[in-house]
């Protein structure tokens, strides 16, 4: 009841008409009887860990090679990306900048019970779900990108108008997933949003750097030293990254067979879909 009557509600699947009936079809959102302990020194280094990787994100998200080189062979069997990626490219083809840029970065951490340190599992650079939680937050959340598509231009000094009313900070609430854009018409609409001076959050760089394959990319020997200085921050960086290992490597993909326990499998895009000891 108190969940019900402080808006601490998330929709339920199992119920068609949830999303559709206001009222109906809601749950109370996950919750633990016990908060988890979490030692106030992992707290720490995470907090220390949380600007530089902010400062990375940017800094990765001005190298279009880098993005476009790094993500060149998932493009090839990941259609999603592989359309970020073309918008990406038309960005560079006119050398668009992006002088004022937001960013809502966040890591996601476990404890490594063994060697007692902490481990990145992903960075995440769009959508923050949950602190949206309540019964009126969807009032306040501008458009579908099949709206904006219908509604939307960018007038001849790049300002971005949806329905007659100019936009100067565009939040991405959806717009990571496949299901995001059923058809031409919702990528149409983040093209025409990434092709305004509108502050974007995420850009379509920002964006591809929350791949996971990036992410890879960022834990290989030499490559952190291609975006950041200075070499304390870059050892905090190199501390809590786990292993990471695509699927086309046949050793690892053997050794999580044999040893699922040890393992997290992870989707190369955000929202959902994780799996770990599969």
């Amino acid at each position: 009841m108190w969940c019900a009557m402080h808006g601490l509600v998330v929709g339920d699947r199992g119920d068609l008409r949830s999303g559709t009936v206001p009222g109906v079809g809601l749950v109370h959102a996950p919750f633990s009887l016990l908060p988890t302990r979490f030692p106030a020194s992992f707290w720490k280094q995470a907090c220390e860990l949380a600007p530089i990787f902010n400062e990375l994100v940017d800094r990765v998200s001005l190298d279009g090679k880098f993005l476009q080189g790094s993500l060149s062979r998932t493009k090839q069997v990941d259609d999603f990306t592989a359309r970020l990626l073309e918008i990406h490219a038309k960005m560079m083809a006119v050398n668009k900048k992006e002088d004022i840029r937001l960013g809502l970065h966040r890591s996601d951490y476990m404890l490594d019970s063994e060697t007692n340190s902490l481990l990145q599992i992903e960075l995440n650079t769009i959508s923050t779900s949950f602190p949206g939680l309540g019964s009126l937050v969807s009032e306040l959340h501008r458009k579908t990108l099949a709206q904006v598509e219908a509604e939307g231009l960018v007038l001849p000094n790049g300002t971005l108008v949806v329905d007659g009313r100019p936009v100067a900070v565009v939040y991405f609430r959806a717009g990571y997933a496949p299901t995001d854009y059923p058809s031409e018409v919702e990528w149409s609409a983040r093209l025409l949003i990434e092709q305004s001076s509108a502050i974007k959050c995420p850009s379509i760089s920002y964006h591809l750097v929350g791949t996971k394959k990036i992410q890879q990319e960022l834990a290989k020997p030499s490559v952190l030293e291609r975006f950041l200085d200075n070499e304390e921050d870059i050892a905090k960086l190199r501390k809590c990254f786990a292993g990471l290992w695509s699927l086309d490597n046949e050793e690892i993909v053997k050794s999580a067979i044999e040893k699922p326990d040890l393992f997290v499998l992870k989707p190369q895009r955000e929202g959902g879909g994780n799996f770990f000891g599969s």
